[in-house]
């Protein structure tokens, strides 16, 4: 977004519904400019009638040769309805072209799906389905045998594969079904409970503690805003060494939501609060106790930060560069950030590099998405790396269709100097 974009998008920020009328009628007019789509180097392998998901978890096996996927193209474009259902499988084969279906389920929505994701380094793989408007979470072998149902649903499953995430998905849906599934049973009246909250599921055990409860949360370093608000967990994700546990806390306000980002340390059950904020929206970690996240911070508003646990403070990254909101991903040697945008003025994403030691921006793509993929049926890129970082997958209805796509990308020292920047 340029300065007037941002000026009046944050000028809307508390006004939703006008917001999305002006947001509606911007890319409507938008959308008769005649651009052009920008491909990246390598070619583009374009799944249509697929998606993964969001950008927390990786698609790939452990090996790198089979890319899990949501089998959606009968779905119409439309919030899911209860009866809806998406195929669970994977692609495989030399470029992974064929599609192994192995189950179903109605337990998803358009930006994460079903929670799909691998356990760990095995051959098996879990996601969440509905029963009786209940969500559980299903565990199968990579030929579709059954290993487990749990009694909770899934958000993430840790590196080891010994753990996974878990909150309530029905108090999600009170805010927003993007993030929840339809035919889920009406959400607890409770605005804080004592007996919800964030949960942690041991796989192999098939046990879940509940380790922070709303409770707990809204009084923890409460803001008067907290008072009676109605409160919930949601977008978790275990450090790489698995010995913490990230997540929104998040709390509704005459219909507005307020989120701040939290970390739990599994062992200590200590608290850690993402400094000075007033909304986080997307984050990932950096290493066992560092996290980079798109922020409104009360001192220098929306920018990336990056955060160490030990510290009360968090750094700019990218200012100036990394302006717009995106779904970020960082590779373990901490060089570089892979992340995306929403639409622009002329409805394209862009799928960024940008390269932390040069704090130099690299565009990898950028492609017009039809103006019906807005809001709620929106298709964001959430870009996720392979496990070896040499190839990129994002999810894109470029092509008129919601689309799994994949891509090679050779990171280099080199490659600042083969490329433009911006």
């Amino acid at each position: 977004m340029n300065r007037v974009e941002r000026a009046v998008h944050a000028r809307l920020a508390q006004h939703i519904r006008l917001k999305c009328v002006v947001k509606r009628l911007y890319h409507a007019v938008g959308s008769l400019v005649p651009v052009r789509d920008q491909l990246p180097d390598e070619p583009l392998v374009v799944r249509s009638g697929f998606f993964f998901g969001f950008h927390d978890v990786c698609p790939w096996s452990a090996d790198d040769t089979r890319l899990l996927a949501h089998q959606c193209g009968h779905v119409p474009l439309r919030e899911p309805q209860p009866h809806d259902d998406v195929g669970i499988g994977f692609f495989t084969g030399r470029e992974q072209h064929e599609f192994v279906p192995l189950a179903r389920t109605r337990a998803f929505n358009w930006q994460e799906g079903s929670r799909l994701q691998w356990v760990g380094a095995e051959d098996q793989l879990i996601f969440n389905v509905m029963d009786h408007g209940r969500p559980l979470s299903r565990r199968i072998d990579a030929n579709g045998s059954e290993i487990a149902v749990y009694d909770v649903p899934v958000c993430t499953v840790s590196l080891d594969g010994q753990y996974a995430s878990s909150y309530n998905f029905a108090r999600v849906r009170r805010y927003d079904l993007a993030y929840s599934y339809a035919g889920i049973d009406a959400a607890p009246v409770d605005p804080a409970s004592a007996d919800d909250g964030l949960m942690v599921l041991s796989l192999p055990s098939g046990r879940t503690e509940l380790r922070c409860t709303l409770r707990q949360l809204s009084l923890w370093r409460s803001s008067p805003s907290m008072y009676g608000a109605y409160h919930y967990v949601s977008h978790c994700q275990f450090s790489p060494d698995a010995r913490q546990l990230s997540f929104l806390h998040c709390w509704l306000v005459g219909g507005l939501r307020r989120t701040r980002l939290l970390v739990y340390e599994l062992s200590s059950g200590q608290l850690y609060e993402f400094p000075q904020s007033a909304r986080v929206s997307h984050y990932c970690w950096m290493g066992p106790r560092r996290l980079l996240a798109y922020a409104n911070t009360t001192e220098a508003g929306r920018q990336y930060y990056s955060w160490d646990l030990e510290t009360p403070q968090c750094q700019i990254i990218g200012a100036g560069v990394l302006t717009d909101d995106g779904h970020p991903q960082v590779e373990p040697q901490l060089r570089w950030l892979l992340t995306d945008t929403y639409a622009d003025r002329f409805c394209r994403q862009h799928l960024i590099l940008f390269d932390l030691r040069r704090e130099r921006r690299h565009h990898l793509l950028a492609l017009r998405v039809p103006v019906g993929y807005r809001e709620a049926v929106r298709c964001d890129f959430h870009p996720r790396w392979n496990r070896r970082y040499t190839a990129v997958c994002f999810d894109s209805p470029h092509s008129g269709s919601r689309s799994l796509c994949t891509f090679s990308l050779a990171l280099s020292e080199q490659y600042e100097v083969a490329h433009d920047t911006a």
